[in-house]
């Protein structure tokens, strides 16, 4: 009997740099999932276009105390030309489950912030799967 693998997960969230992330922004994935993001970034009403910048997303563990540690690790990373559209791949995903910090931060051509330009953060939590051995993606 062949398992067939877990779908991609899709993640779709609208980022206004001129908001706050608010908790409807939240998500939960599973250790070990394939997930696609799907980002739209917004000034109110306007679309924003960042072609040409760079997008780095990373994800971060999120501490007993609420505190996210610098010097850790991320779960998983993305860096490269902006892309709305990005996947972050099962291996990537197959950390210890906890409540995560999504960071997303468009750079400039001199890899700088601009003023323009927040930096969004999205809390989101790793759930088990329910396997006991080595990860595998969640259903």
């Amino acid at each position: 009997m062949s398992t067939a693998a877990a779908p991609t997960r899709i993640i779709t969230r609208t980022l206004d740099i001129q908001n706050a992330v608010e908790p409807l922004n939240s998500f939960q994935i599973c250790r070990g999932d394939t997930v696609q993001f799907n980002l739209t970034f917004m000034r109110g009403a306007e679309e924003l276009d960042y072609t040409g910048y760079t997008l780095r997303v990373f994800a971060k563990a999120v501490n007993r105390d609420g505190i996210v540690s610098p010097e850790a690790d991320p779960l998983f990373s993305y860096e490269g030309n902006f892309a709305s559209t990005f996947t972050i791949g099962s291996t990537q995903t197959a950390g210890a489950a906890g409540p995560y910090l999504l960071t997303v931060i468009v750079l400039d051509t001199s890899l700088t912030i601009p003023q323009t330009i927040t930096t969004q953060c999205i809390y989101f939590d790793l759930l088990e799967n329910g396997y006991a051995g080595v990860y595998q993606p969640g259903q």
